[in-house]
């Protein structure tokens, strides 16, 4: 009897011991196409924003794919498949592989972020005024003493929320006798979107909603949850006197929030090129083969339900780039203090 119960007892351990061993899983080249392409599928928001048809891209990419495909072909086949979203917040970054990707932000290479030179700022146009804040993020001074400059390199404060509010403070009330601030976001790729709307709303003497969120909800690609309001609230004191807010390609992300919400300001300006047109935020998530990728997660609209993921902000006064060696210095910069000066 003692035998039978051993018997059964041994078998009962081995039993659980099979179902405690995780299941296989497939990391062959089909597999894992298919599952960063999945993956897309049930959570991208912004397919028809970037015109994009993900079903027949997917399936002529797949072809493409058999189990003795090797690393750099997939990863060429992925990284095209990414690369049609045109989208600052997708990339691929394979582990232990040696492979150039799309993680680079789409125009890079554009005249205004070519000629934007944060030294010729601070030297040609702060002079001794030129200050830089305790995290970095702020460079800030004075144009013709009565014009105040905050550059803005990016929103991804680490020290904490009330630091950064600490921080902006600072740096307004040491320009807040000026006649006209000038606010500079190009190059900024963003951050925090909490620190974006904090800095706005130093500029704003009513509450408004300045953007909408949304999210995937079902398996069709154009169903998205319930439209949800961003507000700017005004915080602190408020400049109301007049702001020019300089733009360009490389702004994105939570430097669009901002952008974003300072155009819905009255005493708001926008010069320069047009934003990057990439607001959602980004999702990291990792593939069964541990290669790494990130989402945009979001369909972002601004105050009259107008996306513009994929086209980005149009400045108020957009600004033509010369050659450099005909006209040295910052354009951008420029047009700003002949907009003040009127």
């Amino acid at each position: 009897m003692k035998r039978l119960l051993l018997l059964i007892l041994l078998i009962a351990i081995s039993g659980c011991a099979d179902s405690l061993v995780a299941p296989q899983v497939d990391t062959s080249p089909p597999a894992i196409f298919h599952e960063l392409w999945n993956e897309f599928a049930l959570r991208y928001p912004n397919f028809d924003s970037r015109h994009v048809n993900w079903d027949s891209l997917g399936a002529y990419l797949s072809a493409r794919i058999t189990p003795a495909t090797v690393d750099t072909d997939l990863i060429l086949a992925m990284d095209s498949l990414l690369m049609s979203l045109h989208d600052g917040h997708v990339s691929l970054t394979p582990t232990h592989v040696q492979y150039p990707t799309n993680a680079k932000l789409r125009y890079e290479n554009t005249d205004s972020v070519q000629e934007f030179n944060l030294h010729i700022v601070s030297q040609d146009y702060l002079g001794e005024t030129a200050n830089i804040s305790s995290s970095g993020k702020l460079i800030f001074g004075r144009i013709h003493d009565t014009i105040g400059y905050i550059h803005i390199t990016g929103f991804d404060e680490t020290e904490g929320e009330s630091l950064w509010q600490s921080e902006v403070d600072s740096v307004l009330q040491s320009l807040w006798d000026t006649k006209a601030m000038i606010v500079d976001v190009r190059g900024n790729i963003g951050g925090e979107a909490y620190s974006a709307t904090d800095f706005a709303s130093r500029f704003t003497k009513s509450s408004r909603i300045f953007l909408y969120e949304q999210e995937r909800v079902d398996h069709s690609y154009t169903d998205l949850s319930a439209p949800q309001p961003e507000w700017l609230n005004p915080r602190g004191a408020t400049w109301s006197k007049p702001v020019v807010l300089l733009t360009d390609r490389f702004c994105i992300s939570a430097g669009e929030w901002f952008t974003l919400a300072m155009k819905t300001l009255p005493n708001v300006t926008s010069i320069g090129d047009t934003t990057q047109g990439a607001f959602s935020g980004r999702l990291d998530r990792e593939l069964s083969n541990g290669w790494l990728y990130s989402m945009a997660f979001q369909k972002n609209s601004d105050a009259n339900h107008v996306c513009h993921e994929g086209i980005g902000l149009i400045p108020d006064i957009e600004v033509y780039i010369p050659p450099r060696i005909a006209f040295p210095g910052d354009t951008v910069l420029r047009r700003a203090l002949q907009f003040l000066a009127q």
